[in-house]
């Protein structure tokens, strides 16, 4: 009797037990939908992306690819009734068989490293709309031949192309007001770009080790051409610098094998070190007036090539 006693109670204890747990596993679960700080970090996936709610719930940024293999893909604009407005860093980094990608309307941010190192990548539409390109977004995507960006692109950071060394044309957005950092830099095959009107700054190594490039026309509104922005650009011949440039600083043009003559506007407060060191074609700077030069470094003209002035 004690017996049968002692085992029904171990069998009431038993199912109390499988309550209390289960009980506890609900509330668990109730803390995790509630989050820490109202904030979304949950990430969804749906087709073949993977998707993050933004803080506020308003939107979704995409943040990875489920099959890497794919060769094509097309972004959408839109999830679960919310719009899709960013491509999110590393989104799509070392997707190396990517060959064609179709962003969507509505997308206004392709943030840093989105699609670096995507080498097989050959096409690519921005829509209208996109603002900002970010770090290194393509760089390393070296089967890219041409890209055309929209005007709407107010901001391309820096390294976003470096190293593309297929692409032999780019369309620069007219709402550009600076050429970043290292931003076209070893673009092998570039042969020619159009400086957007506005572009104020053509920055540190910009174009460095452009091969191909042969010819640059420079926005009217630029004012800086920063250090070693065109270093090794062995073709590039004609330089037409603008009026109304204020600074060439050092190394901004050596080994530009191919330059034969300078002119130098008289709107040029200073030049830097080694500006046109190892330029071995150049043989003639035109000047309007050595006056001008008294704020320059003192090794502007490392290399001492021959100073012409205008006869009077």
């Amino acid at each position: 009797m004690k017996k049968k006693i002692f085992l029904r109670l171990l069998f009431i204890l038993c199912i109390s037990l499988c309550l209390v747990l289960a009980s506890c596993g609900e509330n668990d679960d109730d803390e995790g939908k509630k989050g820490s700080g109202g904030k979304s970090d949950k990430t969804e996936d749906t087709g073949n992306f993977n998707f993050q709610l933004s803080e506020d719930g308003s939107f979704y940024t995409v943040i990875g690819l489920k099959d890497t293999f794919k060769e094509e893909i097309k972004i959408p604009n839109e999830y679960k009734g919310k719009p899709v407005l960013e491509i999110g860093s590393g989104a799509f980094g070392n997707c190396s068989k990517i060959k064609r990608v179709i962003i969507g309307e509505g997308i206004t941010h392709i943030r840093d490293h989105a699609f670096v190192d995507c080498t097989s990548l050959e096409s690519i539409s921005i829509p209208n709309g996109v603002v900002l390109i970010g770090n290194n977004a393509f760089q390393n995507c070296t089967s890219l031949p041409e890209i055309i960006l929209p005007n709407s692109i107010q901001e391309i950071e820096m390294h976003a192309f470096y190293n593309c060394d297929s692409i032999t044309s780019i369309t620069l957005p007219q709402g550009l007001k600076a050429i970043t950092h290292s931003m076209l830099r070893e673009c092998d095959g570039l042969k020619e770009i159009t400086i957007p009107s506005g572009v104020r700054v053509i920055g540190e190594t910009a174009f460095q080790h452009c091969r191909s490039l042969e010819r640059v026309v420079f926005s009217s509104e630029l004012e800086v051409i920063e250090s070693s922005a065109f270093d090794g650009c062995v073709s590039l011949k004609g330089l037409s610098l603008p009026n109304g440039l204020l600074r060439i600083e050092g190394h901004a043009f050596e080994n530009c094998d191919s330059i034969e003559t300078v002119s130098i506007p008289t709107s040029v407060e200073r030049v830097g070190a080694w500006a046109f060191w190892e330029c071995d074609s150049l043989k003639k700077i035109y000047l309007n007036d050595m006056a001008q030069t008294q704020d320059w470094d003192l090794e502007w003209n490392y290399g001492n090539v021959d100073i012409y002035l205008p006869e009077y």
